[in-house]
This record gives C-alpha cells, sequence and structure tokens, in this order.
C-alpha cells in the first residue's frame, strides 16, 4: 500500500509525493497544483490532487503500458510524426491488438500508422515480423515449425543476440526482446497445426 508524504518548501507551494512501499519496485507519482493546505491535518489531501507525472495507462482502451526508451520512438516513427516527439516525456508502448495507439505519453499519442513498420502485436498478417532484427515474419516461422524445425527458430536468434547483433531497442516497436513475440507465434503455428 503506498504512503504519502507532505512536501512543503517555503516560499514554494506545497507538493506531494506519492511513494510505493519499500519493497515494491513501482516509482512514486508527483503530485502538485491544486492542494488545499489544512490547518487541522498536515497530511490530508484534497479532492482535487492531480497526478503530473508517469501515465502508464493507454489514454485510449486504459491497458497499461511498457516504458520504452525514446531511442526506440527516434527509430520508428516517421519523419512526421518523429516532428512531433517531445522527448523529455516518458512513453510507453500499448499491445492492445484493438487499440490503435502504439505510444503515449503524457498528454501525447502515436497510432500504427504513425510508425514505419507494422506491430506484431496488432497486425495479424503473416508478412509482419516476430523478429524484426532477423526477419522471423509469422510466415518464416509456419514454414520452418511445418518442416519439423521449430527449434532452429530460437536457436538461431539465440545465437545472434549472444553474438551482439540483437538490435531490438531500434527494430522492434516494444522496444525490448522479441523472443516471447517469437514464442508465442511458434505457439500459435503448433496450435493450429493441431486443429487441422
Amino acid at each position: 500500500m503506498p504512503f504519502y508524504l507532505n512536501v512543503s518548501v517555503a516560499p514554494f507551494d506545497a507538493g506531494l509525493l506519492l511513494l510505493p512501499p519499500l519493497d515494491s519496485p513501482v516509482k512514486g507519482r508527483l503530485y502538485t497544483s491544486n492542494m488545499q493546505k489544512t490547518s487541522s491535518d498536515c497530511c490530508a489531501v484534497s479532492e482535487t490532487a492531480k497526478p503530473v507525472a508517469q501515465v502508464n495507462r493507454c489514454p485510449v482502451c486504459g491497458q497499461k503500458g511498457k516504458s520504452v526508451k525514446i531511442i526506440t520512438l527516434k527509430s520508428l516513427l516517421k519523419p512526421a510524426a518523429l516532428a512531433t516527439l517531445k522527448p523529455e516525456l516518458s512513453y510507453y508502448f500499448c499491445s492492445n491488438k484493438d487499440c490503435g495507439v502504439t505510444y503515449f505519453a503524457e498528454g501525447m499519442n502515436y497510432e500504427t500508422e504513425d510508425l514505419k513498420v507494422a506491430v506484431f502485436q496488432k497486425e495479424p498478417t503473416v508478412d509482419v515480423p516476430a523478429c524484426y532484427c532477423f526477419n522471423w515474419t509469422r510466415a518464416r516461422i509456419a514454414d520452418t515449425v511445418a518442416s519439423g524445425e521449430s527449434h532452429y527458430i530460437t536457436d538461431s536468434i539465440t545465437r545472434h543476440i549472444k553474438a551482439g547483433r540483437c538490435g531490438c531497442e531500434v527494430n522492434n516497436p516494444q522496444g525490448s526482446c522479441c523472443l516471447g513475440n517469437v514464442r508465442a507465434a511458434i505457439d500459435a503455428v503448433k496450435r493450429d497445426e493441431v486443429k487441422t
């Protein structure tokens, strides 16, 4: 359970910092503006306190986003979208397949059409990569699984990672390792084979 710390530094306004439990990996949220100081309870917070830092839920679908580095957006946004990027903001990736938003930050949204590449989590077509660095598309994965060599896919990618060739932070829209997506694609192909 979070606890609140009331901070007052004269001559500035009071600020309130929401801190997570000591054993929590969650970062605190800074609250300022519209706070009412009461003389009876110095730790009370008025109903008008609003978070001004850390927005991690997609403003369109409400799903919790995954933090992405700014280099991911700089690498993958089309020029017109890149021209609106505010690098001082913290951006998040929305993986909800039914949501048009791919990246968001406080007051900023980038939709799938703002990216140079299709997004694996949002585009179910066979030509979309599960692994952007080494072009393992759903079609290539399906062909390899059908040939009985599904182990080769993850073995190959893992060898590339160990050799330092992986560039997920600049190639993959989620900004992180693709192996989870690759394994999900392999499992989906295997499930489809069982159904037929």
